[in-house]
């Protein structure tokens, strides 16, 4: 297969990029070396770098094993607390929420609370930590 000949000229004008753009990807700092088991209220985690602007939450809704959803909170800017949480439907047909907040303790911890739900421990269960370093402050 040949290069459109109409397309080499515009090829030719095509700056070679240089910059840097690896920072597009995370980095993870933290893995649940369970994400079956039970997570307790006031559990620190220790993240293995402070190295980041924003960092996000991979999580599950719960440990029930017919809940396989992954769900994420999004990039949270470093110095700041968030809270995952899931919506769901209940065995009475309501729609329930299940929810734990993630407090911001320093560069390298994060506090996990108390889960909010029927099960508090068995909801919202960390999967990863993923920190992004995108240099929007500096």
């Amino acid at each position: 297969m040949q290069i459109n000949e109409k397309l080499i000229p515009k090829l030719k004008n095509i700056d070679v990029n240089t910059q840097n753009i690896s920072n597009i990807t995370g980095k993870i700092l933290w893995t649940n070396p369970d994400p079956t088991k039970s997570i307790t209220s006031n559990t620190n985690i220790t993240l293995s770098s402070s190295n980041y602007d924003f960092y996000e939450v991979i999580y599950r809704g719960s440990i029930d094993p017919n809940n396989n959803e992954r769900l994420s909170t999004g990039r949270i800017p470093k110095g700041n607390s968030t809270r995952i949480f899931q919506t769901y439907q209940s065995s009475t047909g309501n729609v329930a929420v299940r929810d734990r907040k993630i407090t911001f303790v320093d560069d390298t911890t994060l506090s996990v609370g108390t889960g909010l739900a029927n099960d508090p421990d068995n909801t919202c269960i960390p999967y990863y930590i993923i920190g992004y370093k995108t240099g929007p402050f500096s």
